[in-house]
C-alpha cells in the first residue's frame, strides 16, 4: 500500500512492531522473537500457512496468541489444488524466471 500511497502523494508512515510483525519460514531463525509476537497485532504470515512451516506457525502461536492458536489449527494448513499441469508451468516458470535474474545479477556492476 505503500507504493500506492506515494504514487498519489499520500502522506504515510510505517506501522509500529506491533502492528507490522513479519514471520516466515526463511527468516524465522534469525528473526523470531516470542515477546514481539505476543504484543503484536497484526503478523504478516508470509509462507507461514503452507503445509512445510505450518507446524512451527502454530506452535509459536500457541505460545503467544492461544485463542488465534485455538481458532486456526483446526482449519489446517492451506492447500495447492490447482491441476498437476498448472503447478508444473508454475515451478517451471519460477524456475526460468530465477535462473534469468540470477544472469541479470551476473551481469550488473556497480560503479
Amino acid at each position: 500500500m505503500s507504493l500506492a500511497a506515494a504514487k498519489l502523494g499520500l502522506r504515510f508512515r510505517q506501522l509500529v512492531n506491533s502492528h507490522n510483525y513479519e514471520m516466515g519460514n526463511a527468516i524465522h531463525s534469525q528473526w523470531y522473537r516470542e515477546e514481539k509476537l505476543r504484543a503484536t497485532k497484526i503478523v504478516h504470515h508470509h509462507d507461514c500457512m503452507w503445509p512445510a512451516f505450518w507446524p512451527t506457525f502454530v506452535d509459536c502461536l500457541k505460545q503467544t496468541h492461544p485463542d488465534v492458536a485455538s481458532w486456526l489449527e483446526p482449519l489446517g494448513p492451506l492447500r495447492n489444488h490447482a491441476a498437476f499441469i498448472h503447478r508444473a508451468l508454475t515451478k517451471f516458470l519460477r524456475m526460468r524466471r530465477s535462473s534469468r535474474e540470477k544472469r541479470f545479477k551476473a551481469a550488473c556492476r556497480f560503479v
